[in-house]
Parts: structure tokens; sequence; C-alpha cells
């Protein structure tokens, strides 16, 4: 969680959360009834748009993560800690870049 939680904060910022993922389907479900009702405007539907593909990534990796450990056990992780550290990298290399302009 210390991992998914940092990711969220710095190379993951411009997405929604998904370190709270209870607040983000309740928002979305609220949003959903918003505008079905038609009481919802243009703000709700991005922010519903956001929150669901933010949801569907957390669901689809929660699924691979499953049938990841079924198979692979322990070793199913090395594939999301190469992407993290991947991406951690990367966003420190470009800010060191942005400050050494």
């Amino acid at each position: 969680m210390g991992v998914q939680n940092a990711a969220a904060r710095s190379v993951l910022s411009s997405v929604a959360p998904t370190t709270v993922m209870t607040g983000n389907v309740t928002q979305l479900v609220i949003d959903c009834v918003d505008l079905a009702l038609g009481v919802g405007d243009s703000k709700v539907r991005r922010r519903a748009i956001k929150l669901f593909w933010s949801i569907a990534a957390f669901a689809i990796g929660a699924v691979a993560g499953g049938f990841g450990t079924v198979a692979m056990n322990f070793a199913s992780l090395i594939i999301p800690v190469t992407v993290v550290a991947w991406l951690a990298i990367s966003r420190t290399r470009s800010d060191l870049q942005t400050q050494m302009n």
C-alpha cells in the first residue's frame, strides 16, 4: 500500500486515486444517479468518466493479480514491482531534466 500511495501521489497524480476505491465507487454511483436523473452537468460527467476508468483499471489489476498469484505465487509480483520502479525512475529523470533547464 505504501508503494501504491506514493505512486498515486507522484507518478499517477493526474488520475483519480486508487487507494480510496470505496470512496471512488461511492462517488461514481452518486454521479451516475445524478446523470440518470438529468441533474448532472458536464463537470459531473467528466468526474464520472475519470472515476470509471480508475475503477475499471483497479478491477482489471485485481483480477490479473488473483490469477497471477494462483499461477505464479509470490513471483507474480515481479511485473508490477518492475513497472512501478520504471515509472518512478522515468518520473525522477523527467523532474531532474526539468529542473536543469
